[in-house]
């Protein structure tokens, strides 16, 4: 989601009907993030396709030394924003 505009373009383009474009219900269609807060509040409030949040572990002490950006969203921030 570091690139929101490109993504919602995207999305965009693949659930507006059009004479040469094939047109996906936007819950057919999944996007997946690391876990960027303010990104993903972005996201759903100007998206209705899926979001899926890539984890990597289960603890953060774990994901701490996986993912760097668990230390400025850690696992309960992240989690109250779903």
């Amino acid at each position: 989601l570091d690139n929101m505009d490109a993504v919602i373009s995207a999305i965009d383009v693949l659930t507006t009907p059009g004479p040469k474009t094939r047109h996906f219900s936007p819950d057919r269609i999944t996007v997946s993030t690391v876990g960027l807060v303010p990104e993903i509040r972005e996201f759903k409030r100007r998206c209705k396709a899926r979001l899926a949040v890539s984890l990597h572990a289960t603890t953060d002490e774990i994901r701490d030394k996986i993912m760097p950006i668990n230390r400025r969203y850690p696992l309960g921030t992240l989690l109250s924003t779903l």
